[in-house]
This record gives structure tokens, sequence and C-alpha cells, in this order.
């Protein structure tokens, strides 16, 4: 039997404080990170909650080899959407 916690509750992830990141490749990409995989103890899988205030980057163009990465947003904004479009037209998504 394992003591791992898999299941979080809504106010256990808002009392979460996460911890504040700045990119070091652009200091505009500045989030609020609460990763939860880690609270439940996940290994070899990230689930993150970011947050990013308006006027921020997410991050830094990049792309991965051997790795998938996914994006779910709660708010959409039309500057997200330009975004993604951008990324699609270059054949990166």
């Amino acid at each position: 039997m394992t003591d791992a916690k898999y299941i979080l509750k809504k106010q256990e992830i808002e009392q979460h404080q996460g911890q504040s990141k700045t990119h070091f490749l652009n200091p505009n990409a500045q989030c609020t990170n609460k990763s939860l995989g880690d609270i439940v103890g996940l290994t070899g899988f990230g689930f993150h909650i970011m947050e990013v205030q308006p006027g921020n980057d997410s991050t830094e163009h990049h792309f991965h080899y051997n790795e998938d990465e996914c994006i779910y947003t709660r708010y959409h904004s039309k500057c997200f959407i330009q975004s993604l479009a951008r990324i699609a037209r270059q054949g990166v998504i």
C-alpha cells in the first residue's frame, strides 16, 4: 500500500502559494508556478498550473524533441490566440 496522494481538492490548490518564476532567457516571462505533480508525488510527468499576468509572456520560444507539451487555458485572450496562430503558421504545432 502506498501513502501517495493522487487527488487534490480545489481548496488545496487555491491555498498552495506556488513559486514566482522568471525565465532566464526572457525577463518578461514571469509567472507563478503551482507544481501539482510535485504535491501528489508524480514522477516522469509534470503537471503545473502557471498563472501569467496580462502583458507577460508565458515562456520563450522553444520546442521539444522527445517530449509532449499541452496547454489548457481558462481565460482566452486575443493575444494568446494570436500567439498560437503564429506558432502554428511556423509549423511548430
